[in-house]
């Protein structure tokens, strides 16, 4: 089995938090209204769209409420960019921690992640674009995970060797996608055992 070299990290259940939590407290509201509302948010089919950078967030938020203009103002919390720092909070401590994990200089580190140009834009104001080694993000790359050809493309930009790369995502299907092409993974189960998780995984790897 190939020593890991390299390890590879999910953005949103990783770095940012995007449970519901944050938005039941910002709005004020049951665990099951939320529910309500985020279907309201995400159920639209060019959301998928947005992701890969084939539609303009800002356009689908202003449909979204127009769709539904009694939750106008809870769909502007929940999708506006400029509420990022409220609907997708930054993990401060998981942040510091792959910080110091890259500054040791141990393994080259990289983000595969689903995200439209409006989280691109926040985690760029934020300093986190640059805090790793690169990466491919599916707004860039117009693709986008599970999808084969998406892992493929981080592999052939950074010339980097499946075997040796180890994935971290909180979604079983991400992680088997990359699996089938040769890249080793682990579910991180939740935000706050990320930094147990990943250690695990590099102590059987020594």
């Amino acid at each position: 089995m190939e020593k890991i070299r390299t390890l590879v990290f999910d953005i949103g259940g990783i770095i940012l938090d995007d449970t519901d939590v944050p938005l039941i407290k910002a709005l004020g509201c049951s665990k099951e209204r939320m529910t309500e509302l985020l279907k309201m948010a995400f159920d639209g089919e060019n959301w998928g769209k947005v992701m890969i950078g084939e539609y303009d967030h800002e356009r689908y938020m202003r449909e979204r409420m127009a769709m539904y203009p009694e939750a106008e103002r809870e769909l502007e919390v929940i999708l506006s960019p400029h509420m990022h720092k409220i609907n997708l909070p930054l993990r401060q401590e998981n942040v510091e921690f792959l910080k110091e994990l890259h500054t040791k200089g141990q393994y080259k580190m990289y983000w595969l992640s689903n995200m439209g140009d409006a989280e691109y834009d926040y985690l760029n104001e934020e300093g986190i674009i640059e805090m790793l080694d690169g990466g491919c993000f599916s707004n860039v790359e117009h693709s986008k995970k599970p999808w084969p050809e998406f892992y493929e493309r981080l592999f052939a930009k950074y010339d980097l060797k499946p075997e040796e790369c180890w994935f971290f995502d909180d979604k079983e299907r991400n992680i088997v996608a990359g699996e089938k092409l040769g890249m080793r993974g682990t579910v991180v189960p939740s935000l706050g055992v990320m930094k147990e998780v990943v250690q695990e995984v590099l102590m059987r790897e020594v």
